[in-house]
């Protein structure tokens, strides 16, 4: 039998942000600073109804990268089939400006040095979607797979450093419940 979660939570998550200037095939790009790996201190709340799940975290970098500030609102409808548990999933996240210039943006600095406009991104609010699949052998032992769709906000997409509008992520996993 599962446990209930309750509705209040929090995390401590290692960013999955970062960008790395020798990575990228353009060399005023090359010339930019790395923007490094972060963590972030989470605050969650979730609902659960008939009619889905819902859900959201606020996040703080911790480690002073960006000083930034996330906020995520994310809907989800469980579906279970037999053992296996299919989750799809919509979500908005909104970004602060701190965090937004620290991966996005282009300091004078760097523009003088790489010879690319300086840029200031902003804050932004980034849509994604998701499909979470869970199947349960037992009580203690699941695999997991998961993927999502990510679509750039404007602010983050017109920066010089990103080539990539669209993101995707996969992901999975084995899980045991003690």
């Amino acid at each position: 039998k599962q446990l209930e979660r309750p509705p209040w939570d929090s995390t401590f998550q290692f960013g999955q942000q970062w960008f790395d200037a020798s990575d990228s095939d353009d060399r005023r790009v090359k010339r930019l600073d790395d923007r490094k790996l972060s963590a972030s201190a989470n605050l969650g709340y979730a609902l659960n109804t008939e009619f889905g799940r819902f859900q959201a975290i606020l996040g703080v970098d911790v480690l002073g990268r960006s000083d930034g500030i996330l906020f995520t609102g994310i809907y989800s409808y469980p579906m279970s089939f037999g053992r296996t548990q299919v989750i799809p999933s919509v979500a908005v996240t909104y970004a602060d400006a701190n965090f937004n210039d620290y991966y996005y943006g282009i300091s004078a600095k760097e523009s003088a040095r790489s010879g690319l406009a300086a840029y200031d991104a902003g804050t932004s609010v980034t849509p994604m979607l998701g499909l979470h699949v869970i199947h349960s052998f037992d009580e203690h032992w699941s695999v997991y797979g998961s993927s999502s769709l990510t679509i750039l906000a404007k602010e983050a997409k017109d920066s010089p450093m990103v080539e990539d509008k669209v993101r995707f992520g996969v992901g999975a996993g084995v899980t045991y419940r003690f």
